[in-house]
């Protein structure tokens, strides 16, 4: 194993067993244990920070966000009930019915969309496409056009679902000029972004020849 992730393993047993520790320094610690795919100490040392009690709120969703991406991804603990508890986490810090919070609906969205994978069940792909698209709405320039890229994945999806056991031709269709309409919005943006750099691009002709 690698010998700084068994050091920051080491660190969080160590906080459990009764160490000493801020609500931040737990979050920083939970942070680099989730980059290190140890999401089971990772969600640990979060409930304990919750239990303590936060009373700063950007800290608390902070705290919410990781903790939420943690217990979603822990294998120790069953799928499903992982899956609710990480969406009641969100639900929690930042209501998800009304949150505009780009990062808490790719979340939410991802939460949804893994229960549906799990379960088979087709409404919570529905409520992942809202999650995805809510977040597409509030704007393609924030984090990097993911809940657009989802969104426009899970209307694709859906449709192919549609048309395999409904062949519902007219929803199918709209979903799919729907599920166009978002890429487009999202390769515009790119090529916006990535213009700057095509334009400080030396030009071929002031290039030195090689003989």
């Amino acid at each position: 194993m690698d010998k700084q992730k068994q050091e920051t393993i080491d660190q969080a047993k160590s906080i459990l067993k009764g160490g000493a520790a801020t609500s931040e320094a737990l979050l920083l610690l939970a942070n680099q244990l989730t980059d290190f795919k140890e999401f089971s100490w990772a969600r640990k040392l979060l409930d304990l920070a919750v239990k303590q009690g936060i009373d700063n709120q950007q800290l608390n969703q902070d705290v919410a966000q990781t903790r939420a991406t943690a217990t979603f991804n822990d294998n120790q603990l069953n799928r499903e009930l992982a899956l609710d508890l990480a969406r009641d986490i969100l639900d929690a810090a930042f209501n998800l019915k009304t949150t505009k919070n780009q990062k808490t609906l790719q979340l939410a969205g991802a939460i949804s969309q893994r229960k549906w994978e799990v379960t088979g069940v087709i409404v919570n792909l529905e409520q992942a496409f809202d999650y995805f698209h809510r977040g597409y709405q509030l704007g393609v320039a924030s984090g990097d056009g993911l809940t657009a890229i989802n969104a426009a994945f899970v209307l694709d999806l859906l449709a192919s679902l549609e048309h395999t056991h409904w062949g519902a031709a007219n929803t199918i269709y709209a979903r799919r000029n729907d599920a166009q309409d978002i890429r487009t919005a999202v390769i515009d943006h790119l090529a916006e972004k990535l213009k700057p750099l095509l334009q400080n691009q030396p030009d071929k002709n002031d290039l030195p020849v090689i003989a």
